[in-house]
C-alpha cells in the first residue's frame, strides 16, 4: 500500500463519518463511499467472474507473477464491505509481497 493510499485510508476510517453502532444499510452505503473515494493505481484491472459458482472479483496488477494466485477474502463480519469494496486493499498485497520478499520496491 502506498503512503498516500494508506494515509487517505487512515484518514477516512479515523474521522469519517461511518458508526458500527448506527443502521447498517446506511453504514454499508458509507463504507462503500469511503473506500471507493480512494483511486486504484492505473495499473490494477478488475474483473467480475464466478469462481465455483460464487461471485467474485478478479484483481490483476503488474506486481504478481503470472503463474502466481492470491485469494483475498474480504473482512466486515458479513455486515460492511464487499468484495468490490476490497478491491484497492487487495491490489496492495502483491506490491506488499514483493517489497518483502523481492525487495524491489
Amino acid at each position: 500500500m502506498t503512503r498516500q493510499r494508506r494515509q487517505a485510508l487512515d484518514e477516512l476510517l479515523r474521522h469519517g463519518p461511518l458508526d458500527a453502532g448506527g443502521d447498517i444499510a446506511e453504514q454499508r452505503a458509507i463504507f462503500h463511499e469511503m473506500i471507493a473515494s480512494v483511486p486504484l493505481s492505473d495499473d490494477v484491472s478488475i474483473k467480475q467472474d464466478e469462481l465455483g459458482g460464487v461471485p467474485v472479483v478478479i484483481v490483476e496488477t503488474p506486481n504478481l507473477d503470472p503463474p502466481a494466485a492470491i485469494l483475498y477474502f474480504h473482512g466486515g463480519a458479513y455486515a460492511l464491505g464487499s468484495a468490490p469494496d476490497s478491491v484497492g486493499l487487495a491490489a496492495d498485497i502483491p506490491a506488499g509481497l514483493c517489497r518483502l520478499i523481492l525487495g524491489n520496491r
